[in-house]
């Protein structure tokens, strides 16, 4: 049911609940099973993130999944990737559980003393954000850590991006 305070929702979820087919049962019945508990969306989210982070190793050289695969299998097939493993899984486990949610990629940034940030390509980073009703996207982390190639062990707190109720990409992770 759509917040009654939210004139996004309806379009946001229609359009960011969306999934191919040929998923499989099992990762619906996985999902099932990680959100049991969880009584609210965002509680929701927090627990699909937390299954993620406990179940699952962070590592730079994964086993790649076969061409003719899904690429969440992951969560079968050597249960270990990087932030963009995490973050298609999450992302697709938040749609199988009615969630809004998007898949997002971009740099995280952080200065050094002087205020400047260096950015190359080891500040890549791909995280999800889900649309909270009343709310607004959130930013999930579910890979942990950071984008510079630590072991990502980290449990964050999601975030609201601040005041970005719309459907626009907010740019930027927090982690």
């Amino acid at each position: 049911a759509a917040p009654k305070n939210d004139p996004y929702y309806a379009q946001i979820a229609a359009k960011y609940t969306a999934l191919p087919r040929h998923l499989e049962e099992r990762v619906y019945q996985d999902m099932r099973s990680m959100i049991a508990d969880a009584a609210t969306p965002y509680e929701q989210a927090c627990a699909i993130l937390r299954h993620l982070q406990r179940y699952y190793r962070y590592t730079l050289s994964p086993v790649t999944p076969p061409e003719n695969q899904d690429f969440v299998t992951f969560l079968y097939v050597g249960k270990e990737g990087y932030c963009t493993y995490f973050a298609s899984a999450m992302t697709v486990l938040c749609r199988m559980a009615g969630l809004p949610a998007r898949y997002v990629e971009g740099f995280l940034a952080q200065p050094d003393s002087s205020g400047f940030a260096y950015v190359t390509g080891q500040n890549a980073h791909a995280w999800t954000e889900v649309y909270i009703g009343g709310v607004g996207w959130t930013a999930f982390n579910p890979s942990g850590g950071d984008a510079a190639g630590s072991d990502e062990s980290g449990n964050p707190e999601p975030t609201r991006q601040p005041g970005n109720s719309t459907p626009e990409p907010t740019g930027q992770p927090e982690s």
